[in-house]
């Protein structure tokens, strides 16, 4: 196995050199960046999140079954595929 060669990374002169450009660059920005919203944010986090129920014909089933074993794969992942296609 090779040793990596020092070359390849940064020098400290370089690397000190290029936090004081950036910290010039960023100087008087805010700390935090207001966004506007759609809506108020909830005073306490929940995790819940939106469902969507979509009904598949019988025949579709089926087939998206079908390819699913044809292909060695799971049939959700089949029918997640279809999903995202529509």
């Amino acid at each position: 196995m090779q040793k990596k060669s020092r070359k390849s990374f940064p020098s400290e002169r370089w690397l000190e050199d290029e936090l004081s450009y950036l910290q010039q660059k960023l100087a008087g920005i805010p700390a935090i960046l207001e966004l506007p919203t759609d809506r108020p944010r909830p005073p306490v986090q929940t995790f819940r999140a939106a469902r969507e129920s979509i009904v598949f014909s019988k025949s579709l089933k089926e087939e998206l079954t079908a390819l699913a074993q044809q292909e060695g794969s799971l049939s959700s992942f089949c029918f997640w595929r279809h999903f995202r296609a529509c």
